[in-house]
């Protein structure tokens, strides 16, 4: 992860290092052939703790966002949450401080 601001060039640098630390474990690392490069940003909040919950006065809409780079290993606690809260089952854990309206 890189913290570059709203800059919304590649970076060389960067790229050419991802691809070499692939190779030491891959066997082809790139593939064939190399079809296209891009960058995406982080999913993060000014918090740092994910967004999870219904958004105030938008009736059926839930956010489950603002992860940073533990996506993957936050899922199944961030599907749990959001389900039992949908399902209005008591949630195993507390969802306060993730609400969206704390930005309020």
């Amino acid at each position: 992860m890189e913290f570059s601001g709203y800059d919304a060039s590649l970076n060389r640098r960067r790229l050419d290092a991802l691809e070499r630390g692939a190779r030491e474990y891959l066997h082809d690392a790139v593939g064939p052939a190399k079809r296209e490069e891009w960058f995406g940003w982080r999913p993060m909040s000014c918090d740092d703790l994910p967004i999870l919950g219904p958004v105030p006065g938008q009736r059926h809409l839930w956010l489950a966002t603002g992860h940073g780079m533990l996506g993957v290993s936050m899922s199944t606690a961030t599907a749990q949450l959001l389900a039992d809260l949908i399902l209005g089952r008591a949630p195993a854990i507390d969802p306060a401080p993730y609400r969206v309206d704390r930005f309020a």
